[in-house]
């Protein structure tokens, strides 16, 4: 889940546009305003909120990120600068070298990096010096994320969002305001804008964007863009095995008709199976649909494309990093986003390359609050540096293999969502857990307890009455301890159905 600044922990956050006439004035003023400097009022949020109850907007959150509005206009200028061009003279210029250089004096702040970096150096000599730092990863982050945060910010005014817990229990990680925001209100801008979707006929519709999530730690939400460039973003909690969560989201739609939707590929996978269900006519063709968070199959993509009538783009992002990847319209692998990181792979031999098969490594200074460098991600990519017909040079994500999740199959042949255990690390105490569908109806879980666990018969009790009923009627789930490998990528969801 999102966290709050902390400096905001205690105050009420409740429909604060409704509740506050001005805001309405002042955002209407703000639009009028600035017409000129290609800022577009699309929509008034409380009316909106009026007609939507159960939506929340987050007031004091918004007000920041209007203070921070020049800063993400100068960011996404900046992402354009890089796509837009063909020149490989400019668009093939070292983007990270030149940020490290320029963030530099920030990363004496941090500990893992106090003692690795000379500020004074030349990038010739700074690139020599981040040669020579080690390969982290999440377990890294796990045994001492301290040593990662940066010392010389104010932590109460930063944010932070959890990993998804799919390869290990959940790490928060903090976000810089400025990051926090670029992440959430410009990423998507960013996929559609690389897949020229971002146009302006896109840009002034009232909403601009819908995402829909599985994830029951987040809230139904909208977002208004600081520079009044664009329509909404609207995120639904929805839960896979409810009709009425994909009825309420097709209502929606219909009412307002947004250009891009996002979601999972295991939500997607349920929003197809509820559109064959025949109940309501879908037809999405105007709709640019933005696939991230595992790999997007084939098959997949094909079927979306033909029962709902979008088309279909890929985007790689990471909850350390945000969006860093994403297809444009020619789709020969997403473009690794040069602007913000750096990209290498970890062969099977323990040299970093910077193309070829292996596990993705990572580095980025955009959040000043977190930086991480030479991270390697565990996910295995195809990392190709070949120019893409679309005439963008660089670095290009080919192939994807270490994230895969699709839904569990019950009895019944209806889907159930594998993100619904992942609250398991916050109800038992678990260390570590695995669950493998062996047969349709029936999953196998593996856990790890803690150390210090005792009673661990009467746990399993537990676990076994908690997850069947978390997963509902169709579905049995049995519960076996277990002492895992803690040394390799970790797969939690597994099912012999998905091979």
């Amino acid at each position: 889940m999102r966290g709050w600044p902390r400096a905001w922990a205690a105050r009420k956050m409740g429909n604060l546009a409704v509740e506050n006439p001005w805001y309405a004035v002042s955002t209407h003023s703000y639009g009028q305003q600035n017409k000129e400097k290609g800022c577009i009022l699309v929509i008034n949020v409380g009316e909106f909120l009026d007609q939507n109850v159960g939506f929340r907007f987050n007031l004091p959150e918004h007000l920041s990120a209007y203070q921070h509005a020049p800063f993400l206009i100068q960011r996404f200028d900046r992402f354009n600068q890089w796509h837009a061009s063909t020149d490989k003279s400019v668009t093939n210029q070292n983007w990270f070298t030149d940020e490290l250089f320029d963030r530099c004096e920030s990363l004496i702040g941090i500990l893992a990096y106090s003692d690795s970096f000379t500020c004074e150096a030349s990038k010739d000599k700074l690139l020599e010096q981040y040669a020579k730092l080690d390969l982290i990863s999440k377990s890294d982050l796990r045994e001492d994320s301290k040593k990662f945060i940066n010392s010389c910010m104010d932590h109460d005014n930063l944010w932070w969002k959890e990993t998804s817990g799919t390869t290990g229990p959940p790490v928060r990680i903090w976000y810089s305001p400025e990051f926090h925001f670029e992440f959430t209100l410009y990423g998507v801008c960013k996929v559609a804008s690389l897949a020229g979707a971002f146009s302006d006929t896109v840009r002034t519709s009232p909403v601009f964007c819908v995402s829909l999530t599985d994830n029951q730690n987040c809230t139904e939400q909208i977002w208004l863009p600081p520079d009044g460039s664009r329509g909404l973003s609207v995120q639904f909690v929805i839960d896979v095995n409810n009709l009425d969560s994909f009825e309420k989201v097709m209502i929606f739609l219909d009412t307002y008709n947004p250009p891009i939707m996002a979601m999972k590929p295991c939500v997607l996978e349920a929003f197809i199976q509820f559109a064959s269900y025949g109940l309501r006519d879908i037809n999405l063709t105007d709709t640019l649909l933005v696939s991230s968070g595992s790999d997007l199959r084939y098959e997949l993509r094909s079927n979306a494309e033909k029962s709902l009538g979008c088309f279909v783009t890929n985007a790689y992002g990471q909850t350390e990093f945000g969006i860093v990847a994403a297809e444009c319209s020619e789709r020969e692998g997403m473009h690794i986003f040069e602007d913000q990181v750096a990209a290498s792979i970890l062969d099977d031999q323990g040299n970093v390359l910077e193309e070829g098969n292996g596990q993705l490594v990572l580095s980025s200074v955009s959040n000043l609050a977190m930086p991480l460098l030479k991270y390697n991600t565990g996910d295995i990519v195809t990392l190709d540096s070949k120019p893409c017909s679309c005439g963008i040079p660089g670095k290009r994500i080919i192939n994807l293999s270490g994230r895969f999740l699709r839904n569990y199959t019950k009895i019944d042949g209806s889907l159930l969502s594998p993100a619904i255990f992942n609250r398991l690390f916050d109800k038992f105490p678990v260390r570590e857990f695995q669950m493998n569908q062996e047969k349709e109806g029936s999953i196998r879980c593996e856990v790890e307890f803690n150390n210090n666990t005792v009673d661990k018969r009467q746990l399993l009790s537990s676990l076994d009455l908690y997850l069947s009923t978390l997963a509902g009627s169709g579905m049995v789930v049995k519960v076996y301890e277990t002492q895992f490998d803690h040394t390799n990528k970790f797969e939690r969801y597994r099912s012999v159905l998905w091979q």
